[in-house]
């Protein structure tokens, strides 16, 4: 099965709400809707990753974090998300340490998952070492502290 795309948005009060459904089929036939997460996630997202790179209009999950996590040249670094919305970066130290910072303050909830999830990258990447090779201002600051 194809992964789901949001095929349409609408604000509401001070969020945004959702409706997913799922990726047309070859005969044109579209597949229920799949309902929103139960739950908020977090999630790191690399480098030049599509979900960030492939929209012009980036404010609705961007934010004002713009200038931290993009290179000169509009590549951006690597992100953290929290239920759809980009709140921070990471970076990989060189002793392999999954570095955090979160740009906006979404809750202690949200701070505990994404630290379990740093944790839990940092368990799959194991030995292996990963420098973007476009670096960004976010990425550069937490490899040098």
């Amino acid at each position: 099965m194809q992964m789901p795309f949001v095929s349409s948005m609408a604000a509401a009060g001070a969020g945004l709400s959702y409706k997913f459904f799922a990726t047309p089929r070859a005969d044109g036939v579209d597949e229920a809707p799949v309902a929103a997460p139960a739950e908020p996630w977090a999630a790191l997202l690399p480098a030049l990753d599509p979900a960030p790179m492939g929209w012009t209009a980036r404010d609705w999950y961007l934010g004002s974090h713009r200038a931290r996590l993009f290179d000169r040249s509009g590549n951006i670094g690597p992100t953290v998300w929290w239920d759809g919305r980009i709140v921070g970066g990471w970076a990989q130290r060189a002793d392999g340490e999954i570095a955090l910072a979160l740009l906006e303050d979404r809750g202690a909830d949200a701070a505990a998952a994404i630290t379990a999830e740093a944790q839990r990258l940092g368990d799959w990447i194991g030995a292996m070492r990963i420098t973007p090779r476009f670096r960004t201002p976010l990425e550069r600051e937490l490899c040098e502290a």
